[in-house]
Parts: structure tokens; C-alpha cells; sequence
């Protein structure tokens, strides 16, 4: 087993992440999005929503123009996979329908629907969460507060932290994985669920009624535990001098 510094370390890894995540969505895609669709949260209904206003080889055009617009333009050029002026016009596209999407969902809110908070569990959705977990991740966790406390896995040389937050303002719930060996030497700062098909980098759930709790809690394990069964192939041979 070969050693590297760092900066190879997150090269190979983001190589890797990149051509698991254009498996996942070609998965995902042929499957009618099953991971997506159990996220009750704005941001992945609106990509939904937007993939199914178009035919189906724009909507995948679409979905892999996202995908790819993080990823190094060396990587893609190393597996023939140019970022084309064409996918910037579906990242653009898809920019604007989302905008579209926020202005319709306002209009559909009573004028007084922004003053009013629905009333929501937040402790026992904490429960919910921690148990449906607990399979995945054991039930030791570090308490951050607020709401938010973190699980740490480790895989070889490197530790995957789950961070969970059911404290926040405008979600109920959001969660993400960093992956790094100390605080400071990080090969990854966050990945979620809506950062594999690169929507953006954390995955919330909000507008949550009561008896959404259970079947979201089980949701999440769900993801988590993907991410987790696929990390020790992403991260083989990855070992920092």
C-alpha cells in the first residue's frame, strides 16, 4: 500500500466519488428516483418537479450536467467526460426553473402562512432518529447541542463523521458526512444525498407534520447507510505519509 500527502488523498477520492455518483444516477434515474422521493424537503421535490416538466433525454441531460458541474475538469478529461457549453445551458435552465419553482410555491401560500409556524415534535423526532440509526451507526454520538449532535464511523485511516441538525430555523432536519482523519486533514468537507446528484451540499427535510417523523427517521438510515456501505470503496488505499 502505497502512501500519498493529502492532496492526492482528495484527488483519488473525488475521482472515485465522481464515478460512483454517475452509477448512482444512472440507478436512480432508470428507477423513478426512489432515495430522492423519500426526502420531504424543498429542494429535492423542485428537482423532481423540474426533471418531470421535461422529456426524458433532456431530464437526464439535465440530471448529468448537475451532477458533474463540481467535479475537476482534469478528472472529467481523464474519463472522456467534457463539460460541455450544452450542459451549462441545462445548469442554467435548471437554475431558472428552480426559480420558478420557489416563485410557485410562495404564490400557493396564504399571505399568512409566514407568520405561522406549524407546531412539530422536535424531541421525539430525535428519538425517531436515533433509533432508526442506531443499525447503521450504533448508538454512541457526540452531543454538539441545539438540536445537533454527530456519529463517527471509521474506515482505515479515516473517520466519517454523520452530523446531524433537527435544530434548525427553516428545516426540521438536515444531515451530512465529512470525512477526515483530524480536523484539520480533511478529504472531504461535506456530502450528502443532494450532493451526490449536485443540487447542493446538505440534504434538509422541512415542513414536517407530526406523523412524518418515523417514516423520515427511517428514511435517513436509508441514505445514511448507502453512503456508508459505498465509503470503503471509495476511500481503499487511501493512506496519508
Amino acid at each position: 500500500m502505497s502512501l500519498m500527502n493529502l492532496d492526492e488523498a482528495k484527488f483519488k477520492f473525488e475521482e472515485r466519488y465522481y464515478l460512483w455518483s454517475k452509477e448512482l444516477l444512472k440507478h436512480e434515474f432508470s428507477d423513478g428516483f426512489p432515495l430522492l422521493k423519500s426526502v420531504k424537503g424543498t429542494l429535492a421535490q423542485h428537482y423532481l418537479r423540474i426533471l418531470e416538466q421535461l422529456d426524458k433525454h433532456q431530464a437526464y441531460s439535465m440530471a448529468y450536467a448537475l451532477m458533474r458541474r463540481g467535479t475537476k475538469k482534469v478528472i472529467l478529461d481523464k474519463w472522456d467526460d467534457t463539460f460541455t457549453e450544452e450542459d451549462q445551458k441545462y445548469v442554467d435552465l435548471y437554475l431558472q426553473m428552480e426559480q420558478l419553482e420557489d416563485h410557485k410555491d410562495a404564490m400557493q401560500r396564504s399571505p399568512f402562512e409566514f407568520r405561522k409556524k406549524r407546531k412539530f415534535n422536535r424531541r421525539g423526532f430525535r428519538r425517531y432518529i436515533k433509533s432508526a440509526l442506531k443499525p447503521v451507526l450504533g448508538d454512541e454520538y457526540e452531543k454538539w447541542g441545539g438540536g445537533l449532535w454527530n456519529y463517527c464511523t471509521s474506515i482505515g485511516c479515516w473517520k466519517v463523521r454523520t452530523r446531524i441538525d433537527t435544530g434548525g430555523r427553516f428545516d426540521q432536519l438536515c444531515y451530512d458526512h465529512v470525512i477526515q482523519i483530524t480536523n484539520v486533514l480533511r478529504l472531504c468537507e461535506c456530502t450528502s444525498l443532494l450532493h451526490w446528484f449536485g443540487i447542493t451540499n446538505q440534504t434538509d427535510w422541512n415542513d414536517l407534520k407530526d406523523e412524518d417523523a418515523e417514516s423520515v427517521a427511517e428514511s435517513l438510515a436509508k441514505i445514511v447507510k448507502y453512503f456508508l456501505e459505498a465509503a470503503p470503496k471509495l476511500l481503499e488505499g487511501l493512506t496519508l505519509d
